[in-house]
Formats: C-alpha cells, sequence, structure tokens
C-alpha cells in the first residue's frame, strides 16, 4: 500500500541515519544519545518510554563502548520498549541495498477470472526501483485481459522499505487522487498522491519512472 488505500505505514531505518551520524559523532556515547534522541523526537510512540530511566539505562549498559557497534543492544532495548514493529536499527551491512539483479520484484497470475498482484518489500537504489516498476507494470500487463472478475493486491510478502515505487506499480489500480498521508504528534499531515502513473510526496514525485499501464476496462463478475 488507491482511493481505497487509508492507512499509512512510517518505517524508521536508524541503521542508515546513524551511519552518516559516525563522522560527525565523535564519541560511541555521543553516537547513541544521538540515537537516543532520534527515537525520542520521532517515534510515534514516544510517550511509552520513561525516556529519563531509558538514557540512563541505556548509558550504563553502553559504559565502556570503543565503537559504535558496540552501542547497538543499548538502542536495541529501547527500541523494544517502544512497542513498534516497523521502527528498526540496521547495521551498516544491513542498510546497503542489494544488488538490483537480486532484489524481489512484482509478479501476477490469474485465477477464475481475479488477477492477483504480489506486491514485494522493496530496500533498493535507483536501478533496483526501475527494476522493480518495470517488472510491475509488465506484470499488469500480463494479466488484464483476464482480470474478469477484479483484482487481489498480495501485501502478504511485502515486508515494507520504500514504498514509493509499491505505489507507483500500483497507480493504474489505485487511480488519480490522495492515497493516504503520514501523521505525527503536532505535524500538519503529509499527503501522498498518485498521479500521471506515478506516485507523489507533496510535489515532489516518489518515483523517477513512471508506470505506463492504463487498464482499459474495470469488468465484474
Amino acid at each position: 500500500m488507491r482511493r481505497a488505500l487509508a492507512a499509512a505505514v512510517v518505517l524508521v531505518l536508524l541503521g542508515t541515519g546513524l551511519v552518516a551520524a559516525q563522522s560527525s559523532a565523535p564519541t560511541p556515547r555521543a553516537y547513541l544519545l544521538g540515537a537516543l534522541n532520534l527515537l525520542r523526537t520521532h517515534s510515534m510512540d514516544r510517550d511509552r518510554v520513561d525516556w529519563p530511566r531509558a538514557e540512563a539505562e541505556a548509558l550504563r549498559a553502553a559504559e565502556g563502548a570503543s565503537t559504535f557497534s558496540e552501542t547497538y543492544p543499548a538502542i536495541q532495548t529501547v527500541i523494544s520498549e517502544l512497542g513498534n514493529q516497523h521502527t528498526k536499527l540496521l547495521s551498516p551491512a544491513q542498510a546497503k541495498a542489494p544488488l538490483a539483479t537480486t532484489i524481489a520484484v512484482p509478479s501476477s497470475r490469474v485465477e477464475n477470472g481475479v488477477a492477483m498482484l504480489t506486491i514485494p518489500g522493496l530496500i533498493a537504489d535507483p536501478a533496483g526501483e526501475r527494476r522493480y516498476i518495470q517488472a510491475g507494470a509488465a506484470a499488469l500487463r500480463a494479466v488484464e485481459a483476464q482480470a474478469t472478475c477484479g483484482w487481489i493486491v498480495d501485501l502478504r510478502d511485502d515486508t515494507g522499505g520504500t514504498m514509493w515505487p509499491m505505489l507507483t506499480v500500483l497507480a493504474p489500480l489505485l487511480g488519480d487522487g490522495v492515497a493516504g498521508s503520514f501523521a505525527g504528534p503536532g505535524l500538519a499531515p503529509q499527503f501522498w498522491t498518485v498521479r500521471d502513473g506515478r506516485s507523489w510526496s507533496g510535489e515532489h514525485p516518489g518515483t523517477d519512472e513512471v508506470n505506463p499501464v492504463r487498464l482499459s476496462r474495470w469488468s465484474r463478475c
């Protein structure tokens, strides 16, 4: 996960954000405090945590740490307290985008006139996003003529990542308009839409690629 799409999921990839912070963090302690500040400031579930206690316990747990990676267990403990499955700590190796040729891409099949479109999760570089969208467009084309009873979008293998290519793949099914929004404590909603065959975040395109597929008909059993 267009008009029918009402829920937005925010995935916080601390690993990627903190990797960038390594060059400016003078010590593992400062790195740890920076991570806790990100969680305290941006997590939607931040009110679940007693932050003075959590910070003190994290500093004790990481006392003597000589590398950034040695603070990961303390950070992960605080993430666990948030109780949010969409907040993750990724190491630099985990945050690295896989090769474009190895990523899972959308696929389709038809059963009894119902087209099944499978949307997998995606963490990829621009080449991977391009392959993902092109495969999604091909999957739509492959079953459109046989979709005499409608469509099912299968998200069971969607483990998250970047949603913009996913929405661009689904653009022909969702139609132009507002698809949903990001929201957070004290923040105005940031709407995301589908327009002209691709996803948009406000006035910024979510993908470089445009989905060229335009469904020619809507059938019912």
